[in-house]
């Protein structure tokens, strides 16, 4: 599919579902039994407010490779979740959400997951792809976090104790050479890195440890 298509209706289906360099608006709640969706090649995918996506089986996978998920829904919706596997391709994913929002699916692959939009937004779920760069809000990782992490244009990341020695961060950026990028750090708290954390114009709201 590379056009432009909204679906007004409660969905579900099962098979092969490719958006390729085309807009998916989804107006109401999209669930995938079985099969793949395949989100590449410039593909956007707008969540209106009460509309997510879901998987519901098995079998159910997304595969995320030049994709940008556009979030306008209601914060009490999930709007990622239930897929066995997600996978963000070589050329990533951009989740783009301008309120707050909490996103339980976890992550893996060779891309680079981008978080854009001034809403909070909590990763509740495992993080294992190659980076994340976050470029706008506030970013609370609840999950275990094992990519690299970004954080610049004035955007804030905060772990909840997650980061440990067994499941340590693959790296850490904050901010660059003329923008700020804020480090939350909880009471008691360590942040555990696998190589030296990189500082460049940077903000901190710390009352815990880095630990390189």
């Amino acid at each position: 599919f590379g056009s432009t298509l909204t679906l007004g209706g409660s969905e579900s289906a099962s098979g092969v579902l490719a958006v390729t360099n085309g807009t998916v608006t989804f107006k109401r709640p999209f669930c995938l039994k079985a099969g793949s969706a395949v989100f590449a090649d410039g593909a956007q995918i707008v969540l209106d407010r009460a509309s997510r996506l879901y998987g519901d089986g098995a079998s159910a996978t997304l595969l995320a490779d030049g994709a940008t998920l556009r979030v306008a829904a209601d914060p009490a919706y999930d709007p990622l979740s239930g897929f066995t596997m997600a996978t963000i391709g070589a050329e990533g994913l951009v989740i783009d959400a301008p309120d707050a929002v909490t996103v339980s699916q976890a992550l893996v692959g060779p891309g680079v997951l981008t978080l854009s939009g001034a809403g909070k937004k909590t990763l509740s779920g495992d993080i294992a792809c190659a980076k994340v760069v976050v470029t706008g809000g506030d970013v609370d990782f609840t999950g275990v976090v094992t990519a690299e992490v970004v954080a610049t244009d004035g955007a804030t990341v905060s772990f909840g104790g997650r980061s440990t020695v067994e499941n340590p961060l693959a790296g850490l950026t904050l901010g660059g050479t003329d923008v700020a990028g804020v480090l939350a750090v909880g009471p008691g708290e360590e942040i555990f890195v696998t190589s030296a954390p990189v500082f460049g114009h940077l903000r901190l709201a710390l009352s815990g440890w880095i630990s390189g």
